[in-house]
């Protein structure tokens, strides 16, 4: 009984070990997420005109598997 419980343990703490990671760092992460669209939205104010390297990347990745043009 005391192996079965050594055992149970063991698993709860690798299931509660990548929960625990993932938990932690949530808000850093949205915080990382969010800096990252404060400077998109200055760099659009700066620079409203996207290069056409720029334009076609967006446009490939809004593009479904299914149909696709590019300018």
């Amino acid at each position: 009984m005391a192996s079965l419980g050594q055992l149970l343990a063991g698993v709860t703490h690798e299931i509660n070990n990548p929960v625990g990671f993932i938990y932690s760092n949530i808000e850093p992460a949205m915080e990382y997420l969010e800096d990252l669209l404060r400077l998109i939205t200055l760099y659009q104010k700066s620079n409203p005109t996207p290069s056409a390297e720029i334009q076609n990347h967006i446009q490939l990745r809004s593009c479904t598997k299914k149909s696709c043009r590019l300018n």
